[in-house]
């Protein structure tokens, strides 16, 4: 069995995969395939647009749903609170049309989700999209 889901692995998996050397090719990809768990929502939507640099389209985002996240808000379970201060985060930037904080926020963020995994000695942060756009 191993050496059957190796066989199927590289035959099917990584010639799709393979190609993928780019955050805009990696996301193009997950935004044209079926819905998941971690593209699902418009929080997904709204800070690929942002990675991507797609700015309009992230304020058009922002300006839908952002009135849900307001600084100093406190969360009924305290699990939540720290993904809900993240996206707090972006609004003033967003609208601002800072970008150099936008990036600053996302790269903290990739850092500190790597941070304490088994790719951890492995990773390098890379420029986002939206730092190559201005």
């Amino acid at each position: 069995m191993p050496g059957g889901f190796r066989q199927a692995v590289e035959e099917s998996v990584l010639p799709m995969l393979r190609p993928l050397d780019s955050w805009e090719k990696a996301l193009a990809f997950l935004r044209g395939h079926q819905p998941t768990d971690l593209t699902r929502g418009w929080r997904w939507h709204l800070v690929t647009a942002v990675a991507l640099g797609e700015l309009d389209a992230a304020r058009d985002l922002w300006r839908e749903r952002g009135h849900l996240y307001c600084k100093g808000e406190v969360m009924h379970d305290p699990r939540d609170q720290v993904l809900y201060d993240r996206y707090c985060e972006i609004g003033e930037p967003l609208m601002a049309d800072d970008w150099a904080s936008l990036a600053r926020i996302l790269h903290r963020w990739e850092a500190e989700n790597v941070r304490g995994t088994a790719i951890e000695p492995y990773w390098a942060p890379t420029p986002f999209p939206l730092e190559r756009e201005f």
